[in-house]
């Protein structure tokens, strides 16, 4: 009976976990805006000057970075750590998301 329910629990479970490891390798440069989102957000709410901040991803230095780290610094520094933290992953995940958005507009547009 335990076989039976293992089995099942694999047959459910693959097709899950290859979809995720098929989507992290599908959008590289999505994880690379989450890298430098969270990147340029952790500097803003260490209290970090966004001249500084620029100058340490000079490297990176893009329109695109300049207008995340734009993004970043109009939202509000927060007073307590967990907040900060919150602060940190929630645009991360606003510029994955993004990302993700004009990513599908662009395949939407080669389709017509």
């Amino acid at each position: 009976m335990k076989t039976v329910y293992v089995s099942l629990l694999a047959v459910w479970l693959l097709p899950t976990l290859a979809n995720a490891t098929t989507a992290a390798a599908e959008h590289p440069h999505c994880r690379d805006d989450y890298q430098t989102a969270t990147q340029i957000m952790s500097a803003r709410q260490q209290g970090q000057s966004l001249p500084k901040v620029l100058d340490d991803l000079q490297a990176q230095s893009n329109a695109r970075v300049e207008a995340m780290a734009m993004r970043a610094y109009k939202l509000p520094l927060q007073e307590l750590v967990y907040a900060r933290e919150t602060a940190v992953k929630e645009f991360g995940n606003a510029e994955f998301m993004r990302c993700l958005e004009q990513e599908q507009a662009k395949a939407k547009k080669k389709w017509f």
